[in-house]
């Protein structure tokens, strides 16, 4: 469209008045010459466009362009793909059959799918409330008409269903609802895993005395009370429900509910009575709704079966959309570590929640079962879900203040008929599967046969039939959309076919898919981008009217195993306004399957110890099935178990074995050398479960275990002066922890022998007899030891221990002087500090550096924030050293002191952990002798930790095996296909002296043939250390060995060897899709979960998403020779007309 406008200085009005009087002035002034009207005209006019010109006269062109959407499909190319879903009810595969032409559509009556289906629109509609705080009135009222619309459809598509329906379905708030349990929270920081079955189970710290504050999302919109079960679980103490490790038991001594709005304030809900299916005698479960600490709900004698206590509100709770109930259990009673293990919460609206306890025994009413006309179906929708809708659709809301109480009300009555939606939906649904069920059962061998054929169908067939080919979903798309098909594998995703592009779609799919792990989210953030900063989403809201909009359709049947959470990716692109679409391929319910889901194995075992762990198991074959589950070593078994199976989904196995005798066939030749040491090796273990029969797949029945087998544990000598109380904490972690091998020595002088009192040898309590039976510890833990105990010989041992041989020291200083004094001598290039008194300071609060809160050997707590946090709350000590720096150290954590003599400079800080390197190891130095005190109230979690991390970080980390020359070592015992391997060589000359620049090769070796050699660079900051990592590596057992230039190989005997493997847990261990990752991730972006036999619906729903661009073009007239040329066309005419009657 093309429309004049009128731009200049000079309105419209004025610049034609002037035209007019010139025009005007022209005229009069020509036939006063009486040149003839002629000519008057045509300067008249001249005369009159060129004052018009002032106007600017503007040529204004407006178009609309077209902006197709973008869509992206991926399509996941994981091996679970290609499984077939026989286990699917048989409503889906009647469905599926018709959609694939298996099955004769018109034989197919679906008014009441298609009526489920619009309930379920329904509640997609009022779920964006969910959301928003406060909605408002115009969003909220095009919510409600969405909603009343949708639930009208359905009613009206079941005006002709004929016959009867099933029975009335239990409503939701007449039974128990278990929630899903959100965060839980305690006291002493104990840490809480949550299962498959929406129950937690407790580990970690376990004190004296503890409270779990549970936050958990009920799915009910009226809630009259709050059932927790008791769930005993193999792994605490006595397979009971309880963490106390004398008896299993628990003692719950006060429970509290409280309702927390989508707003973030708590209301407490009082609790009036409690009731429990068993209490221990001495106990009484009303004691938890009182001050009572000492009685409460326990379960002795019967704490190994699964047990529940149930509280009644003091009156019915309404719930708003994303409200949450927080529930707490107190631990307070006068019996230490009796707390909860595992537990489930769940919610009710019943109107005596109390009587659920000890239900009357009743007879079954057969007339409950019985089928119901579908008259009473529709009779009941009109009067619970219909006429409610269309009444509260006629509610007109505003946005004024006082409007606020209709709009709060209109939200939660919207809320309520949610919930009745959902109700109405799951009967459709069950009448519907039960009208597919009489069509399979009946005489009519179309149907059985449309079922047989599904049951061999794939995933990947199906979806791909539904994608490709004439009229398929991709062409209806490609008719208004610009489409890419990408397939997801484990490699960079690859774009299978384009809308640019359509030839050869029918090829696609014809192979079936091979990657063994399913990533959903590495190739689409690949593809789109998933990580975008707020100033990048501002640009993109901004630029958003003039952008074609993106959408992404993720087809999978969710079994992500690898790569980050796609959820969060999801909700990465839905702040840059990326649609996410997912449609979810095969069937939730799990197939008659014995599967390994995972293998928890500890990552090292001492050879001598027993190897403990657990082997998870997906059962979800028929109960009281025979098995039998094995660990092998190659064709040996080290382990098994006879079991049953018990249908109840995932569930956990124990085992401990032996590897004693393993680890002695596979060191085998090795020991014959006596110039090799073998400090560990490597070992791959198998577990397996016999198949049992009928199960679907018998190739998820194994699942690989690697481990390391320690021969020589980490020696540590600990050598104090006396028994501190941090010496003997610090004794007696390395003697409880299986991992360490401990030489404790107390080097207490006498004034007649300083030198002698301490034993020398190499048995316990005897500091090492010679400088070669020192270098063969790996820690040192040096306290106050008087500087006449040792000689000046042993002393230069300890400078040798970290400056050649590479070890880690601790120093541990004391409030005798002893370390200052030591440092003044041999050990002073070794000292990271230096005293400034002989004094110590008394310290109010101890603080990282910015150097301490990132280095992993001081995290105490996970999150950045609460680890500093967690530093600022340990028990201060009550001496340090005062001391500073020394050039080349770095302080880790200060010590704020108060000088005790003077208050001057009261929150000066003194550095009171320090470190330094010094020659190939390391020194960590602890100004003070404390850290005992961090046990009060919280036990070992912190003491513990602290002290296992920072040995393990001072020290060097352990080698494989070694010879005289060289140590040598890589940094895992399996790898997958494609990864690398770090390795690690330490070189040494004869004198065991570290050489710090030589030309080393580590050579790779599989099934005896040279495959590789990686250089090795040196480590600049540790002499003698070499390393380096090799390229891609292929699947196999490989060897590793040494070559240094300038040295014989025959030499060099040190050899290690590590797996390349392909995982084997995860793709095929369970063959249901999981619908609930789907769903999460399509909600994160604000999009729609569909099931495969919705796919034909992605076209409708993608139509909205194409825009049009306005385009808008101008040309001034006035600059344009459109009317230049007029007016000189105008004067030239004008000036011929003269020339020819004589007028120049």
């Amino acid at each position: 469209m093309t429309t004049l406008r009128f731009m200049g200085d000079l309105p419209l009005w004025a610049g034609a008045a002037l035209a007019i009087i010139a025009a005007v002035m022209m005229w009069r002034f020509y036939r006063r010459e009486k040149s003839g009207w002629l000519l008057a005209i045509l300067r008249a006019t001249a005369v009159a466009l060129v004052l018009l010109m002032l106007t600017g006269p503007v040529l204004v062109h407006r178009y609309e362009r077209a902006l197709r959407a973008q869509v992206n499909v991926f399509l996941d190319g994981s091996l679970s793909m290609g499984l077939g879903d026989k286990q699917m009810t048989d409503s889906r595969k009647l469905l599926l059959a018709a959609e694939h032409g298996w099955l004769d559509k018109t034989k197919l009556q679906t008014a009441l799918h298609e009526a489920a289906e619009d309930l379920a629109d329904a509640r997609l509609a009022a779920q964006p409330l969910r959301r928003l705080n406060q909605p408002t009135a115009e969003r909220l009222t095009a919510c409600v008409e969405q909603f009343a619309e949708a639930v009208d459809q359905a009613a009206d598509r079941l005006a002709d269903v004929p016959g009867e329906v099933t029975a009335m379905p239990a409503s939701p708030n007449e039974r128990w609802n278990r929630m899903k349990i959100l965060s839980v929270k305690t006291d002493a920081g104990a840490d809480a895993q949550h299962l498959d079955d929406d129950s937690i189970l407790m580990s970690g710290p376990l004190p004296d005395k503890d409270n779990y504050t549970i936050v958990a999302a009920p799915d009910l919109w009226r809630i009259t009370g709050v059932r927790l079960d008791a769930i005993p679980d193999r792994s605490l103490p006595h397979q009971a429900a309880g963490r106390n490790p004398d008896n299993g038991n628990f003692i719950i001594s006060r429970m509290n509910v409280a309702l927390v709005d989508p707003s973030g304030n708590i209301t407490p809900i009082k609790l009036t009575e409690a009731a429990a299916d068993y209490t221990q005698g001495d106990m009484d479960v009303k004691a938890m709704l009182n001050d009572d600490r000492n009685r409460g709900w326990g379960t002795n004698d019967r704490q190994k079966d699964p047990h529940f206590a149930v509280v009644k509100f003091e009156k019915p709770i309404d719930v708003m959309p994303d409200s949450k109930l927080q529930v707490t259990l107190e631990h307070q009673c006068n019996w230490s570590h009796h707390m909860i293990g595992r537990f489930a919460l769940s919610a009710t609206g019943m109107a005596d929640p109390i009587a659920s306890v000890k239900p009357e025994q009743k007879k079954p009413d057969p007339d409950q079962t019985k089928p119901v006309p579908a008259d009473t179906l529709r009779a009941e929708l009109a009067a619970r879900l219909q006429k409610p809708a269309a009444a509260l659709a006629d509610v007109s809301l505003s946005d004024e203040d006082d409007d606020a109480a209709r709009r709060n009300d209109t939200n939660r009555r919207l809320a309520i008929l949610e919930s009745e939606a959902a109700y109405f939906e799951s009967w459709l649904r069950d009448s519907f599967e039960s009208y597919c069920r009489g069509l399979v059962a009946s005489k009519d061998e179309t149907y059985k046969q449309a079922i047989e054929q599904f049951d061999q169908s794939t995933r990947w067939q199906r979806v791909n039939d539904s994608l490709t080919g004439e009229g398929a979903v991709l062409s209806k798309l490609a008719e208004s959309h610009d489409v890419q098909l990408v397939e997801l594998g484990p490699a960079e995703p690859q774009v299978k076919w384009t809308s640019a592009d359509p030839e050869d779609l029918d090829a696609f799919g014809k192979s079936p898919p091979e990657s063994t792990v399913s990533d959903l989210t590495t190739g689409i953030k690949s593809r789109l981008g998933g990580e975008t900063g707020d100033r990048q989403v501002a640009e993109q809201k901004r630029d958003g009217d003039d952008a074609a909009p993106t959408v992404a359709v993720i087809i999978s049947d969710g079994q992500h195993n690898r790569g980050p959470s796609p959820v969060s990716l999801a909700q990465s692109l839905g702040a840059r306004d990326v649609g996410v679409y997912t449609v979810l391929a095969g069937s939730p319910k799990p197939a008659e399957d014995l599967s390994v889901l995972d293998v928890e194995a500890p990552e090292s075992v001492y050879h001598e110890d027993r190897m403990r762990g657990r082997v998870v198991l997906n059962d979800t074959m028929p109960a009281d099935q025979e098995f039998t589950i094995r660990i092998q070593h190659g064709d040996e078994t080290l382990w098994e178990r006879k079991l049953r199976t018990i249908g109840s989904g995932q569930r956990a196995i124990d085992y401990d074995l032996s590897i004693r005798e393993a680890v002695a066939k596979i060191k085998g030749d090795a020991d014959k050398d006596k110039a090799v040491e073998i400090d560990s090796l490597p070992m791959a273990l198998r577990v397996k479960i016999d198949p049992v029969k009928d199960e679907v797949r018998t190739d998820n029945n194994e699942a690989p275990v690697s481990l390391r087998a320690i021969i020589q544990r980490p020696r540590v000598l600990v050598i104090d002066g006396r028994p501190r109380w941090e010496t003997r904490y610090i004794a007696s972690m390395f003697e409880r922890d299986e991992r360490w091998q401990l030489n404790l020595v107390y080097a207490n002088p006498t004034d007649e022998a300083p030198n002698k009192w301490v034993k020398r040898g190499t048995g316990k309590g005897e500091f090492p007899k010679d400088r070669q039976t020192l270098l063969s510890y790996d820690l040192i833990v040096l306290g106050e030891v008087a500087p006449d105990v040792l000689s000046d010989e042993e002393i230069s041992w300890l400078r040798d221990f970290v400056g050649q041989r590479a070890g880690g020291m601790i120093m541990v200083d004391g409030r005798r002087g002893y370390l200052r004094t030591m440092g003044q001598g041999v050990l002073a290039p070794l000292m990271p500090v230096v005293w400034q008194s002989a004094d110590g300071v008394r310290a109010t609060s101890l603080r990282l550096t910015e150097a301490g809160e990132h280095m992993a050997a001081l995290v105490l707590s996970e999150k950045s924030e609460e680890n500093i946090e967690r530093w600022r709350q340990l028990a201060p000590p009550h001496w340090v050293a005062p001391t500073k720096l020394k050039p080349g150290a770095e302080a880790l954590a200060e010590a704020v002191v108060s000088q005790r003599r003077s208050s001057r400079d009261p929150d000066a800080a003194s550095p009171v952990i320090a470190v330094r390197r010094f020659g190939a190891g390391k020194v960590f130095y602890l100004g003070m002798d404390e850290t005992w005190r961090w046990r009060y109230h919280v036990e070992d979690r912190d003491h513990r930790r602290f002290w296992n991390q920072v040995s393990g970080w001072v020290m060097e980390q352990p080698f494989a095996v070694s010879d005289q020359f060289v140590r040598l070592g890589v940094d895992d015992t399996t790898y997958a296909p494609g990864d690398s391997a770090q390795v690690r060589v330490r070189l040494s000359d004869a004198e065991g002296r570290p050489v710090p620049a030589a030309t080393v090769m580590a050579v790779l070796w599989r099934d005896g043939q040279r495959v590789g050699d990686v250089a090795l660079d040196a480590d600049q900051n540790a002499a003698g250390l070499f390393e380096g990592r090799t390229a891609a590596l292929a699947s196999g057992k490989y060897e590793v060995t040494v070559s240094v230039t300038g040295q014989p190989d025959d030499q060099m005997k040190a050899k290690t060897a590590f797996y390349v493997q392909p995982p084997e847990v995860g793709e095929l261990a369970k063959l249901n899709a999981d619908a609930e990752l789907m769903r999460q991730v399509a909600d994160a972006a604000g999009g729609r979960c569909l099931r495969e036999e919705q796919v034909d619906r992605l076209p409708q729903m993608m139509a909205p998403l194409n825009r049009t661009r306005t385009i808008q073009t101008q040309t001034a007239l006035a600059q344009s020779y459109w009317w230049f040329l007029p007016v000189i066309g105008l004067l030239s005419l004008e000036w011929v007309i003269r020339q020819r009657r004589g007028l120049m």
